[in-house]
């Protein structure tokens, strides 16, 4: 099934979730909390950081996905072509 529009409380509160890979916005990052849900940090900008070290750093309720690369190289986390 493909939809535009998901509640993510929703999904994030069903029992078979045990873990959320999120950019951490910051509504995620509260949804998450809500759900009791531990998270997987993706940061990709702005604010997201700055919330993902609060979710592994000092709430202690996630863990964070590095990514590494080159110092003039795009991150491969914002082309679809590192999905294949």
């Amino acid at each position: 099934m493909v939809t535009e529009w998901v509640d993510q409380r929703e999904i994030l509160s069903h029992g078979s979730v045990e873990g959320f890979l999120s950019h951490c916005d910051w509504n995620s990052v509260v949804e998450s909390i809500c759900a009791k849900v531990p998270i997987l940090a993706w940061p990709m900008m702005a604010d997201q950081h700055l919330n993902a070290r609060m979710v592994v750093e000092e709430i202690k309720i996630g863990l964070r996905v590095e990514t590494v690369r080159e110092k003039d190289e795009a991150a491969p986390t914002t082309t679809w072509d590192w999905f294949r």
